[in-house]
């Protein structure tokens, strides 16, 4: 009876300790880690319509990414991609409004502030899917210091809205180079795309080791050629699409676009015009410039 008593009167036996000496708690990654979305916050003009259709597709793309969420468990590489989805869908919606305000003539809207602008929307995107989708999960390291991830941009840029929005762009810029059309046979003489370079001669001292600086150095070869990136891109028999990610730095270093983007700016190679066709006769733009774009 007493060895009874001492059995029941025993102390209960502790819980495991962890190393730290806490308690050991199982903790799980919850399934459900959507929360709602945020309209974006623009630091340039955009109307209330445009806006109005961008926040709609943000909605649209919530509530896709929630009934996919809550019909299966989501692996982190799947929650990844379809994060990656939802910024791809709502680019495109806010992508096709800027090139219609720039198409317009919207104030304070030109092919040339349509794409740094694209870029920003879709930066604030990717912090946008890092704070809403993965809440209580593991981050998925979208961004880094604020900025998209190079891989990341470069799964973006291969998504067949980011095509659509390149071939739009194509086409504004060229509408804008032929609103403008230089009748002069070389460029300005008062720019130069490289610093301290000739006009007539390549030059070494191009640099072109930063972001900063590459996009600079379109910017100075279309102000001094009076064309657009699209003029330059066929010069180089890239796509226009290359040309972006080159100022991106996310094409290989030893890529043959790289190359031929980076002869193009060295020696400043004349821009490659699209040429206005009549219904009856077809003049071929410079064949031997336009030739293995894809190459």
């Amino acid at each position: 009876m007493k060895d009874r008593l001492d059995k029941k009167s025993s102390p209960l036996p502790r819980p495991p300790q962890s190393v730290g000496g806490a308690p050991h708690l199982s903790q799980s990654v919850p399934r459900i880690q959507t929360a709602p979305s945020e309209p974006l916050v623009y630091a340039f003009p955009f109307s209330e319509a445009s806006r109005s259709r961008v926040r709609a597709a943000m909605l649209l793309a919530d509530r896709d990414f929630e009934h996919e969420e809550q019909s299966r468990v989501l692996t982190h590489e799947a929650r990844r991609a379809l994060a990656i989805r939802w910024i791809c869908r709502i680019l495109a919606v806010f992508a096709d409004e800027a090139c219609d305000l720039a198409r317009s003539g919207a104030p304070d809207w030109s092919p040339s502030r349509t794409e740094p602008r694209v870029s920003e929307v879709v930066r604030l995107l990717a912090l946008q899917a890092e704070d809403s989708k993965f809440v209580g999960g593991n981050k998925p390291d979208l961004t880094d210091e604020g900025d998209v991830r190079e891989e990341v941009y470069a799964e973006i840029a291969r998504s067949s809205e980011w095509s659509e929005y390149q071939h739009a762009l194509v086409g504004l810029l060229d509408q804008c180079a032929d609103s403008h059309p230089d009748m002069m046979p070389g460029p300005a003489s008062d720019a130069s795309v490289c610093t301290g370079a000739a006009s007539s001669a390549p030059s070494e001292e191009c640099n072109f080791t930063s972001e900063a600086q590459r996009i600079d150095a379109v910017a100075a070869y279309t102000k001094s050629w009076k064309c657009s990136e699209a003029a330059l891109a066929r010069t180089a028999r890239v796509d226009p699409a290359d040309l972006s990610k080159w100022k991106k730095d996310l094409l290989p270093v030893e890529s043959d676009k790289k190359a031929r983007i980076e002869k193009a700016l060295r020696n400043n190679e004349g821009p490659t015009r699209l040429v206005k066709r009549s219904r009856d006769y077809q003049v071929p733009a410079e064949p031997s410039n336009i030739a293995n774009v894809g190459g």
